[in-house]
């Protein structure tokens, strides 16, 4: 049994993940965090680093007993995987990263969109992007609505903070330092973060191989959960490791926990 932690990306929360909750649930350990200020933690401040939301995921960690994990991170969460990897790499047995790059660039106009939303104008969109944009044309019109229920509906300090931690984050220099093995995956219609990011990102790191889903979006793990359920148990099948039993989580052969 393993201790998989999977992080969310930009104003999402721990609903994101419920298929691979559901999944390995039954045979790992499974963390599915929420960062302040959204899901469970609403009432928190948001961090607008992504080393502070780093910081945060492995404070979670330590709360629950979990000594070593795999990470799986979305997007922004990705970005949070990677500092957590270079803040704590004994920890980390293995790295997934999803959708995601060494640098998160945001333009000024979503930047300033989102501050607008924070202080109640009435022209402010309600998503940082709209869903369109985080989706492949195939997508069916009831995954579509899924997406949408799951996606990008955190509140808006918190949409405003997560943008802010991506346009500050850049770990173009650092992410060779990483040493876990690590599974980039990437999706052939992915618009926010386009397949030659995710390229770039596999190529930097040590070892890593990368993964392209196709006919997917921004949201490979909703729009294709069976698809990605299979890449990621895949590569957790190739980890040749032994991970200690996670304390202070479970009782039985498996978990699965929201904090």
């Amino acid at each position: 049994m393993l201790n998989l932690v999977f992080i969310h990306g930009t104003g999402d929360d721990h609903r994101t993940w419920q298929g691979q909750r559901e999944f390995f649930a039954g045979s790992h350990a499974v963390l599915d965090v929420d960062l302040p200020g959204r899901g469970h933690r609403v009432e928190e401040q948001p961090l607008d680093s992504h080393d502070d939301n780093a910081r945060d995921v492995l404070g979670r960690m330590d709360a629950v007993g979990m000594l070593q994990a795999i990470l799986i991170g979305h997007s922004a969460g990705g970005a949070v995987a990677m500092m957590m990897a270079l803040q704590r790499p004994d920890q980390m047995l293995g790295l997934v990263l999803v959708s995601t790059g060494a640098r998160l660039e945001v333009s000024p106009a979503v930047l300033e969109a989102a501050r607008r939303r924070v202080e109640g104008h009435p022209d402010a969109p309600l998503r940082p992007f709209p869903l369109e944009t985080v989706i492949a044309s195939s997508t069916s019109p009831p995954r579509m609505s899924r997406l949408a229920e799951l996606t990008m509906t955190a509140p808006p300090r918190a949409v405003y903070a997560d943008l802010q931690a991506n346009q500050r984050f850049d770990a173009v220099s650092r992410v060779p330092a990483i040493t876990a093995p690590t599974l980039v995956i990437s999706c052939s219609d992915d618009r926010l973060v386009p397949r030659p990011l995710a390229e770039s990102l596999a190529a930097s790191i040590p070892g890593a191989e990368l993964v392209i889903l196709p006919e997917c979006g921004h949201y490979p793990h909703v729009q294709q959960a069976a698809v990605f359920n299979v890449t990621l148990m895949k590569f957790l099948g190739r980890l040749s490791i032994q991970a200690p039993r996670p304390r202070g989580i479970s009782t039985g052969p498996a978990s699965a926990i929201h904090t």
